[in-house]
């Protein structure tokens, strides 16, 4: 019992951890208003903050000179190697503006990834520190009145241009602006009121508790030795047990809460218990409840609150004899009845505290088996929802809510230079048993994070992220021993532009430079693909509604080679990457430790327009 209710446990715990932000959307902001008041209220830097922020550079490193001091020899000359500390102690001593940003970025660039350390608070707060003296470097080199009068004068032309119909390609400007404004201490109250005004929750999930109950429900049966001690006398016996776990949802609007309930009985029909010379043969039933209370939380991810049991337990004296080395036989029957008597007497107080005892002991039961599942899932959705974004500088909002009918989680992911959706979450069929709803700014945010991020990605690479996703490799993407050697960098802040509009998914991948052998290419070129997407009875289906064209930015001039040489590589490589069509198959979720289908469950409406792609399951 115990290893099957524990996988069950773990999925339930695992795959309902994920999501966040208020459901409810924004009240309307007079931006007009906000703009103006930042106008008048703009703050130049003082003549000393670039030295201000440089002590607090030097603060930090000896700070983290100080966590790595505790490490071993090896992993702390890791670190110095890997951060290049003794070149960031001497950035003040660079006389070249251009030569201290450079360093800084880098700086920054290495800081910003998900390794594991990095979400240490003495390495945060260099971070933050040395992000705040780049600011203060190149805020003293500005205009800052002038230069943030400029800002605000193109934030009220994208925000009227947002409020007609919000784009992605606005909503990066917008980040961005809003990022030049916050790391200048500049129109804070402006800056709060956009981001609740337009970046609200970009991914839903939804859950109906029939669906939950139906797939999380399990028979559970053991049995084991029980001892027991009722009113003093210490009874022995095996116990079998039969019970059902079950799922409900509990009505909570602060955070989603779930019950792991268990209810069944335990049947134990060979009792020997001895209180002095007497021993009592007796049997038991006790039906019993227990409970397991789970709720979403915005911190941990998911928490578990402790479990609680009610029990009854009924028994029945079968038999009490009396040990003959203590009485004589003319003894033994009035001691016998007067056992039988005190037995009666005490038999309603003895229930009583029998079923206080199961109780306590199905409750600890319960708590013991979700305990190992709870952190577990918290240690998963830690990472992916907190740690991780930490590492990488970012965030992620989580909330969620719960009725008696269904649960709803939701994620809002946005760094401080994004945006997430502009308006509310889409409408999901209350009756579909899970929904999903993601929003284009999600992918493209993410993307920013983790592997994408700037990183190099060789061919090796690529055909391992083929194979991920389609299952196969095509034959251009398939690394032979002769194959020439190539990778592609892509760019920082945007590696992937994805948009959700009239029934087809858009996708830019946005690279920066090129290598095919010993030849490197610093050519920016962006991939772009179009695919219409329907839902059918084997589910999603995507089929290529445009060519893949490569373009390089606007601010490149392509050179006779990168036309000769680099554009059919790419091409090629390209076309291979994305297909004609493809689909996704129904939902897969974990199941008693391994991955697949959910019984019958498929796709029964998808939905791609307004910037979200929308799934529902029956």
């Amino acid at each position: 019992m115990r290893r099957s209710l524990a996988y069950r446990l773990g999925w339930f715990v695992t795959t309902l951890g994920t999501l966040a932000a208020p459901l409810d959307a924004a009240p309307p902001v007079e931006m007009g208003r906000l703009i103006e008041q930042a106008r008048s209220q703009i703050t130049p830097p003082s003549a000393d903050a670039v030295d201000r922020a440089w002590r607090d550079v030097v603060k930090a490193l000896d700070a983290v000179d100080a966590h790595l001091a505790k490490a071993s020899a090896e992993v702390r000359q890791g670190w110095l190697d890997y951060l290049h500390l003794g070149e960031v102690r001497e950035l003040n001593t660079l006389s070249s503006l251009d030569e201290k940003l450079t360093a800084l970025e880098k700086l920054r660039l290495r800081m910003t990834v998900d390794r594991p350390g990095l979400e240490a608070a003495p390495l945060l707060q260099l971070r933050s520190a040395a992000q705040k003296y780049a600011n203060a470097l190149q805020w003293s080199t500005l205009d800052v009145p002038r230069e943030t009068q400029s800002q605000l004068a193109k934030l009220r032309t994208l925000l009227d241009k947002y409020a007609v119909k919000p784009d992605r390609a606005t909503a990066e400007q917008l980040g961005a602006t809003l990022a030049w404004l916050e790391n200048g201490g500049q129109a804070t109250q402006l800056v709060a009121a956009i981001r609740e005004q337009w970046s609200h929750p970009n991914f839903v999930l939804q859950i109906q508790e029939s669906f939950a109950a139906h797939y999380a429900k399990k028979n559970v049966e053991q049995t084991s030795d029980q001892v027991t001690n009722v009113l003093g006398t210490i009874t022995r016996g095996p116990a079998a047990t039969k019970a059902k776990l079950a799922v409900e949802f509990r009505p909570n609007e602060q955070q989603a809460e779930i019950w792991l309930r268990l209810h069944g009985e335990i049947h134990a029909d060979q009792n020997v218990g001895r209180n002095g010379p007497a021993t009592i043969y007796s049997a038991s039933v006790t039906d019993f409840t227990a409970i397991k209370p789970i709720v979403i939380d915005p911190q941990l991810g998911i928490a578990g609150r402790h479990a609680f049991a009610e029990a009854d337990t009924k028994v029945q004296i079968r038999q009490i004899q009396v040990d003959p080395k203590h009485f004589k036989n003319l003894l033994d029957g009035p001691f016998t009845k007067a056992a039988w008597k005190k037995s009666r007497k005490i038999h309603g107080a003895a229930e009583h505290e029998a079923s206080r005892i199961a109780g306590n002991r199905v409750a600890e039961q319960l708590e013991e088996q979700s305990t190992t599942s709870i952190l577990t899932g918290q240690q998963t959705i830690g990472h992916y929802l907190f740690v991780g974004p930490q590492r990488a500088g970012e965030t992620i909002a989580l909330s969620s809510r719960s009725t008696d009918d269904a649960l709803q989680i939701c994620l809002q992911v946005a760094g401080s230079h994004q945006l997430a959706a502009p308006g509310g979450l889409p409408t999901l069929d209350p009756h579909a048993p899970i929904s999903t709803a993601i929003h284009e700014s999600m992918l493209s945010n993410l993307s920013a994070r983790y592997a994408l991020q700037g990183a190099t990605h060789d061919d090796e690479a690529i055909e391992k992220l083929a194979k991920m996703l389609a299952g196969e490799v095509p034959i251009p993407l398939r690394v032979y021993s002769s194959s020439p050697y190539w990778a592609v960098t892509l760019d920082v802040e945007h590696p992937l532009t994805l948009a959700f509009d009239d029934g087809q998914i858009e996708l830019t991948i946005h690279t920066r430079r090129w290598r095919l052998e010993e030849r490197e290419f610093d050519c920016p070129l962006e991939i772009h693909v179009r695919y219409g997407v329907e839902a059918t009875k084997f589910g999603a289906r995507f089929t290529r509604t445009s060519p893949v064209t490569i373009t390089p930015l606007s601010s490149h001039k392509l050179s006779e080679e990168e036309r000769q040489v680099l554009l059919p590589l790419v091409e090629k490589k390209a076309a291979a990457m994305f297909p004609e069509s493809g689909r996704f198959n129904n939902l897969i979720m974990p199941d008693g430790g391994t991955f697949g289908p959910i019984g019958d469950l498929k796709l029964h409406k998808l939905t791609c327009d307004e910037g979200w792609l929308t799934m529902e399951y029956k």
